[in-house]
């Protein structure tokens, strides 16, 4: 007797369990920028010849998603998140890991910060995750600025 692995069930339980358990993370995703038409855009960069030009659209739009929250554990003995030191000095590793849907992925992948609670992350990787070769979440690595 041979047992087919249930992927689909899978996937389905565990966005059941983001949708559930997850907690609310707003992703500050960059617009693209659009001038007055008075304003003449370069053709080769896409950036205006007058470097003091402003935009007339939201530079961000905040998009609110629902995900899974991995925070590091805390430690008395080691305050900052995965501290150590290297040849290059002080480092110090991720502070937040966030299990990020792949439809909610595709809206906020441009991304560079998020807000959860009261604090603001800088997104320092995104990597995919997937079984049996489909890919169904996203794993963004982040930083407390």
């Amino acid at each position: 007797m041979s047992i087919s692995p249930n992927t689909a069930g899978f996937f389905a339980a565990s966005a059941q369990l983001r949708t559930m358990f997850g907690d609310t993370l707003v992703f500050h995703v960059p617009q693209p920028p659009t001038y007055d038409a008075s304003v003449k855009i370069n053709p080769d960069t896409g950036d205006p010849y007058n470097a003091m030009a402003v935009q007339t659209n939201v530079e961000f739009v905040d998009v609110p998603i629902v995900a899974s929250v991995i925070l590091k554990q805390a430690s008395p003995l080691r305050p900052q998140a995965d501290a150590m030191f290297e040849e290059a000095g002080l480092m110090s590793g991720m502070d937040i890991i966030a299990d990020v849907a792949d439809g909610d992925y595709q809206t906020v992948q441009t991304a560079s910060e998020f807000t959860y609670t009261i604090k603001v992350y800088r997104v320092e990787e995104w990597k995919p995750f997937e079984m049996a070769g489909t890919l169904y979440r996203w794993l963004a690595y982040a930083k407390e600025k």
